[in-house]
């Protein structure tokens, strides 16, 4: 299931399992994107001797602290982009919260 079909649906009638299973292919791949686009993130893993090809489950990704996003400036996209990519999340992050409401 894809985030825009997701988002038309009442969260409260999305079996568990599909919202689960969502979620985890989410983190996943942002995980990835994150690891390889940006380095501070990718040496951060590497540190933590974490091997993101063999995660699996949700509790196996790496949680880092929100700390570190303050003091260090992890961004796996370009300065010019950032806005664009921004806004777009938070357009879909509105429409989600709207639709749990």
């Amino acid at each position: 299931m894809n985030l825009e079909k997701l988002l038309q649906k009442n969260p409260f009638k999305i079996k568990k399992k599909i919202k689960y299973d969502f979620f985890n292919n989410m983190i996943k791949d942002l995980t990835f994107h994150h690891y390889k686009f940006c380095e501070e993130y990718k040496k951060i893993i590497l540190n933590l001797n974490i091997n993101i090809k063999k995660i699996k489950n949700i509790s196996d990704f790496p949680m880092l602290p929100v700390r570190l996003f303050k003091y260090y400036d992890l961004k796996s996209v370009k300065k010019k982009t950032h806005c664009k990519e921004t806004c777009f999340l938070r357009h879909l992050e509105s429409k989600f919260i709207k639709n749990l409401s």
